[in-house]
């Protein structure tokens, strides 16, 4: 947050509106927030719902938005509204017993948009998931692995960390040179910091993996899928009020 805030606002808060002149009512409208969820994390305004100029509200905890399938949300958005290069699954069913699936993954972007250094919290991660690379760590195998496991972000920590996550929820680092830690397998290159991510984010078109399924009894059958789309940010100005409420981790 900028301003100073409630000190009973819930620890586990991810996002912040800072405010000048808003009124209550048009902020709880604008983020689809309800005036009992805005009261519970933000106890000093009461239930006029009284706001202060240059002081710092709580938009949303992570108690909620996990809640409220957020992290649900976001992925469909991912993977429903981004698109790119047209990809293939063929499921084959050998027996009433055996199937076996393969797919092939859009290739990965060559341009990625670094989006800063942000602290990690250990009570409440950045991203998803720790992947494990099978190799020494670099931007571009970090960003390759996310990438092929179906994940909108990319981040890489302590030089030697790979993390993916369909989202990004924490705070910029206040000094971003922090980040400085040389790749494992890369020493030109810096992955993130001492408790410090670096964050990317794909350019452009994003590619969508395709669905497929078969279907048949003894014998063999198969079917494809494939999925194509325009690319486009997740969350943007024109966002709706789901998007609004489930966007607000990151900017």
């Amino acid at each position: 947050p900028r301003y100073a805030h409630d000190p009973a606002t819930p620890p586990d808060c991810l996002s912040w509106h800072n405010n000048i002149d808003t009124p209550c009512p048009a902020l709880l409208t604008f983020w689809n927030i309800t005036p009992a969820e805005f009261l519970s994390w933000n106890p000093s305004t009461g239930p006029q719902c009284t706001l202060h100029e240059l002081q710092s509200y709580c938009l949303m905890t992570h108690a909620q938005w996990v809640a409220d399938g957020g992290e649900e949300y976001l992925s469909s958005i991912l993977r429903s509204i981004t698109g790119g290069p047209t990809t293939t699954a063929t499921t084959t069913k050998t027996s009433s017993r055996t199937t076996t699936t393969t797919s092939t993954p859009a290739a990965s972007p060559t341009e990625w948009e670094h989006l800063g250094c942000y602290v990690e919290d250990p009570a409440l991660p950045l991203m998803d998931r720790k992947m494990e690379e099978g190799g020494l760590v670099t931007v571009k195998r970090c960003q390759d692995v996310c990438w092929k496991e179906g994940f909108g972000f990319a981040g890489v920590q302590e030089g030697d960390e790979c993390w993916c996550g369909t989202y990004v929820g924490g705070l910029w680092a206040g000094d971003q040179g922090s980040c400085d830690v040389p790749c494992a397998g890369d020493a030109g290159v810096v992955c993130g910091g001492r408790g410090l991510l670096s964050v990317y984010r794909p350019v452009g078109d994003l590619g969508v993996l395709g669905a497929g399924s078969g279907t048949g009894g003894a014998g063999t059958a198969s079917g494809t899928g494939t999925g194509t789309g325009t690319g486009t940010r997740l969350v943007t100005s024109t966002a709706d009020s789901g998007a609004r409420r489930y966007g607000v981790l990151f900017f």
